[in-house]
C-alpha cells in the first residue's frame, strides 16, 4: 500500500479518482435516491419539498467534508433525481401540488 498522505493531501491523480471513486459515488447516490424518491411520491408535496430540502443540505455538508471534489456533481445528481425527475408530480398532485395552491 502506498502512503496514505499522497492519497489525502490533494495530489491524488485525478483520473483514477474519477474514473474509480467518482464514478461509483455517482451512480450509488443515483440509486440510493431514486428509491428514498419512490417513497417520499406518499407524502404530501409539502412534506417532499421538505424532505428534498433537508437532503440537499446533509448532503452539501457531507461532501464538503468527505469529498469536496465531487460536491458539485453529486448535488445535481441529487436534484436530478428527486426534484427535476418528479416535477409533474410536484406541480400537479391534485391535492397538494403546487397547481393546487394556485
Amino acid at each position: 500500500m502506498g502512503d496514505a498522505r499522497y492519497y489525502f493531501s490533494g495530489d491524488i491523480d485525478t483520473k483514477y479518482y474519477t474514473e474509480e471513486f467518482e464514478k461509483k459515488l455517482i451512480e450509488g447516490t443515483r440509486q440510493y435516491y431514486t428509491t428514498r424518491a419512490q417513497v417520499w411520491l406518499s407524502y404530501s408535496v409539502p412534506e417532499y419539498v421538505r424532505q428534498a430540502l433537508k437532503t440537499l443540505k446533509e448532503e452539501e455538508d457531507r461532501a464538503e467534508k468527505f469529498y469536496p471534489a465531487s460536491k458539485k456533481v453529486v448535488i445535481v445528481v441529487i436534484e436530478d433525481t428527486i426534484i427535476v425527475k418528479h416535477h409533474k408530480f410536484l406541480a400537479s398532485n391534485e391535492n397538494t401540488g403546487v397547481n393546487a395552491m394556485l
